[in-house]
């Protein structure tokens, strides 16, 4: 069967992306490889909403190989999902996109139905801090047969906040996974929930 992310080819932020300084740094719970600035944000955002998702393949082949060379090891890997309605109009999810490049080189299985997105919410990025809490707020659910007594690792593009992380990583935990691990490429310098 032929994944979407094997018809994703190169685009002109191939670069930059190269010139991306990524720096494991882990806090708590969260690995990540650079803080947020103008410039990654400029990639993601050029990747998003201007449906190029082959600068997340770069990026998550980056990532997956500073994982296996740091020993990053879980039972499972998995991603924020989006709303399937979502989904479809853009095309496709950037965090299955750098999840399953991670998955590839590291070598941990990829299972992509752990979490469910059930409901549709406003934009992240259009919101608040308190409201970014309440945007998310049951939105997901976990399939307790598969993350009961593992380790997860959750795979999301930036953490502005922690909102959509802790969201799914609290779902996780109710669901007895072992543990869980956050990983995304930036991490913003503003508020966070820790």
């Amino acid at each position: 069967m032929i994944d979407y992310i094997d018809l994703i080819f190169p685009n002109e932020k191939y670069d930059e992306i190269s010139n991306l300084n990524f720096k494991f740094q882990i806090y708590n719970n969260h690995i990540f490889f650079m803080e947020h600035d103008e410039k990654i944000s400029s990639i993601i955002k050029y990747a998003k909403y201007g449906h190029m998702p082959s600068s997340f393949k770069l990026i998550g082949n980056v990532m997956g190989k500073t994982l296996l060379s740091k020993g990053i090891d879980a039972d499972i890997i998995t991603y924020v999902p989006m709303h399937r309605i979502d989904e479809y109009k853009r095309g496709f999810n950037q965090s299955y996109i750098l999840a399953k490049l991670i998955s590839q080189i590291t070598k941990i299985k990829l299972c992509s139905n752990i979490l469910v997105k059930t409901k549709r919410t406003y934009n992240q990025a259009s919101l608040n801090f308190v409201n970014r809490m309440n945007n998310l707020k049951d939105v997901f659910q976990a399939h307790d047969n598969l993350s009961a007594g593992r380790k997860i690792i959750v795979v999301d593009d930036i953490w502005t906040t922690g909102a959509t992380l802790k969201e799914c990583e609290k779902v996780l935990l109710n669901n007895k996974a072992s543990s869980v691990i956050l990983v995304t490429i930036a991490k913003n310098k503003k508020k966070q929930i820790y």
